[in-house]
């Protein structure tokens, strides 16, 4: 989810900047490598001159958060909900946090506070679906992405997720009908075209799969998957030289699988 997603934490950071004055505003500027440790540092002090700060709480989770350190950030946001219970940001980062230590279920329990405080905010419903997703509620990844898409058309991220839980459902063809709208806002992501491509190959239109595996692999030529499905893809059309050819470029990449379906015939890579 690299394209067009922004995490709770800029984003909310970017809303609550102006509101913050002092050390704990300093801290809140910092952004970039190197300067986590600095903006930690910044809310310490911050939090020292006050103790009862949500915000010097919720500055020092975000800086936490960019450090990896999730579940010192979940801490941080405890304190930060603890001293204000409406602090939506702190409730919308904390789920990311939760998110990362794949604490799924804690997740969706932070992100539908968030959405009960504030219940028009797209990507806080999308945030609640990839949790969903991970724990395969599809069902719930559907509503929560038609809520995202109602409230911002344009985000092209939950498209894709509705079009993986369609897929999940075995609902082919609304599953592409979501990667193309999704790949339409999002024309270079690559996943997207991916997605659409295992979803033709589940549909034995393996031409068209092959079509979306090269975009895939264009537009990311390191993803041992879309070389691997490509494979099978044009061994089902009966080109094994090529079927052959992209496994071996899946198993270089490391992908498991591919080498193992190369042991299987003798081959090396």
């Amino acid at each position: 989810m690299k394209i067009l997603k922004k995490s709770h934490s800029v984003i909310v950071l970017l809303v609550n900047f102006i509101l913050f004055f002092g050390v704990a505003n300093q801290a809140l500027a910092e952004d970039g490598p190197g300067n986590n440790s600095q903006a930690v540092m910044d809310c310490e002090k911050a939090i020292i001159l006050d103790p009862n700060d949500a915000l010097a709480y919720y500055c020092r989770g975000v800086a936490h958060n960019k450090q990896s350190a999730y579940r010192s950030a979940v801490q941080d946001f405890d304190k930060a909900i603890e001293l204000n219970p409406k602090y939506i940001g702190a409730y919308n980062n904390r789920g990311d946090a939760y998110g990362k230590l794949r604490e799924f279920e804690h997740a969706i329990r932070d992100y539908s506070m968030a959405i009960e405080l504030k219940p028009d905010d797209a990507l806080t419903y999308f945030a609640r679906a990839t949790a969903y997703s991970e724990l395969g509620m599809y069902e719930q990844v559907i509503e929560d992405c038609d809520k995202a898409t109602n409230l911002m058309p344009e985000f092209a991220l939950p498209y894709y997720y509705r079009g993986i839980a369609y897929g999940k459902r075995r609902d082919y063809q609304q599953a592409i009908k979501e990667y193309s709208k999704a790949i339409k806002l999002a024309p270079k992501y690559a996943k997207a075209y991916f997605g659409r491509g295992s979803v033709y190959g589940n549909l034995k239109d393996y031409r068209q799969a092959i079509r979306d595996f090269d975009k895939a692999i264009d537009l990311e030529p390191k993803d041992a998957m879309s070389y691997y499905n490509r494979g099978i893809a044009y061994g089902r059309v009966g080109d094994f030289k090529r079927e052959i050819k992209d496994s071996k470029a899946s198993a270089k990449l490391g992908y498991k699988p591919a080498q193992d379906f190369l042991k299987s015939k003798g081959i090396s890579w």
